[in-house]
């Protein structure tokens, strides 16, 4: 098997074809596989060729999920005929591999499928046509809610499909299912677009289930419709914290002194997740008044984890309304000067910046990564020549900090400087520690980083 990976990191084709005739079952397999995650067009013909005339039906049902990573007519006769295959397992990957292709033409054979002894069959001939989202089988999938066995997989179906039609059966689903049908059927509707909102929305506020209520909840402050707050600011009393988290979310989505108000009643809630969404919910209402509840709310809070939402809550405020706020930011006092500069920084003003330089340099990881995102948003040409030397200075050290993401953080930043300083400042030097992190570094996350900068630089 390590054979088989070495041939699919060089993209060797034949040699890939050429084990297709070995004697030995789970060979075939894994190259039969490995040829489908290449999507080869010349394996096309070979792997045809597997799905028909192999004798072993696990080679034959991975052939039939390999041919769905193929856009080939000849892909989609060959996996109709897999249908009718003798082994339900190579029937039931054929459906799957039916609703990869995602066309009409093969509508056919999957209601044919519908109707196979074997129940994994069906259920997977009701999932491909939900993947294919043709609205006009609707009704043939509706046929098969009845069936405790397949009711979940036909609630699913239709909810993919997610057109107009789907939301009558999607209603009747709701007021006729168990609790995880109910949530399927809310999901699907919530994701309809409907000038008008589902009765099934509002109802499934009050539903038994937590998730459901969420959901709903969820649902309502995407539409953006203020009839909705009542609706919205009665639960923010609900027992359950996550609901009260996504009705909070889903007020900022409104910009109305209602909203703003009930909003508040929950800035001193004892669980700080509610406080973080208090947060982010005033941060989307994005109005002087809910700028003003958010600085109100960093000077009270004591909570890590909450001050920092809040100051990243801070930072998403328009830069005219923290403008008008600034003696007010200013005063906050020095207990919380770190979180000030850092949302002030991040919102770009650069005048908060050289105070933050020494937070590159903080005990705490949390802050010298906070600091080296904030510096990312500062406007050099702002700052001194001096104090300009002096962040990439601090920054170059940080790509060799303990913390992983404050590395990943560091290399981003930097790598934006380096892109946008031009020859004021050599950074050159800097330049070729980051691109030679991507053969020292082992995160996988700075990796990352240090491969979007090579990639913005070079």
């Amino acid at each position: 098997m390590d054979r088989i990976e070495e041939l699919k990191d060089e993209r060797d084709i034949e040699k890939l074809i050429e084990l297709l005739q070995e004697s030995e079952v789970q060979i075939r397999e894994e190259a039969v596989k490995t040829l489908g995650m290449i999507g080869a067009e010349k394996a096309l013909s070979p792997l045809i060729e597997r799905l028909k005339e192999d004798p072993a039906s696990t080679v034959r049902a991975n052939a039939a999920l390999a041919l769905s990573n193929l856009e080939s007519e000849e892909c989609k006769t060959a996996l109709k005929e897999a249908a009718d295959d003798e082994d339900w397992k190579v029937r039931h990957d054929a459906a799957i591999a039916m609703g990869d292709f995602q066309e009409e033409t093969l509508e056919e054979k999957l209601c044919s499928l519908i109707k196979d002894e074997e129940l994994e069959v069906r259920r997977k001939a009701i999932n491909s046509l939900g993947e294919i989202g043709d609205e006009d089988k609707i009704s043939e999938i509706q046929g098969h809610l009845e069936d405790e066995s397949l009711k979940k997989h036909a609630a699913r179906a239709i909810s993919k499909i997610g057109t107009k039609k789907a939301v009558e059966p999607l209603e009747e689903i709701y007021y006729d299912g168990d609790q995880e049908i109910r949530e399927i059927a809310v999901q699907g509707i919530g994701k309809i677009e409907r000038e008008e909102i589902s009765s099934v929305i509002l109802d499934a506020l009050e539903d038994d289930s937590w998730r459901i209520r969420e959901e709903a909840a969820k649902i309502l402050g995407d539409k953006e419709d203020d009839e909705y707050i009542p609706n919205l600011v009665e639960r923010l009393k609900d027992e359950n914290k996550y609901v009260v988290e996504a009705a909070l979310r889903s007020l900022g989505n409104l910009d109305k002194d209602e909203v703003l108000e009930a909003i508040k009643g929950k800035m001193d809630d004892e669980e700080p997740n509610i406080r973080i969404a208090v947060a982010d919910a005033l941060e989307t209402t994005d109005t002087e008044k809910s700028a003003e509840l958010l600085l109100d709310q960093l000077k009270k809070e004591d909570h890590p984890r909450v001050l920092w939402s809040i100051s990243e809550s801070i930072s998403g405020i328009s830069k005219e309304i923290l403008k008008e706020l600034k003696d007010e930011i200013d005063s906050i006092g020095p207990n919380k000067d770190i979180f000030v500069s850092i949302s002030m920084s991040k919102a770009g003003f650069s005048s908060y910046a050289e105070d933050l330089i020494p937070a590159l340099e903080s005990e705490r990881w949390k802050i010298r990564q906070k600091a080296a995102e904030a510096f990312g948003n500062v406007k050099m040409e702002e700052l001194n020549k001096r104090n300009r030397k002096k962040v990439i200075s601090k920054l170059r050290d940080r790509l060799k900090d303990n913390d992983k993401w404050v590395r990943a953080r560091s290399v981003r930043t930097l790598g934006n400087f380096i892109s946008k300083e031009g020859e004021e400042i050599d950074l050159e030097e800097e330049k070729k520690e980051i691109f030679e992190m991507e053969d020292t570094e082992a995160d996988e996350d700075v990796l990352e980083a240090v491969r979007d900068v090579k990639n913005l630089l070079e």
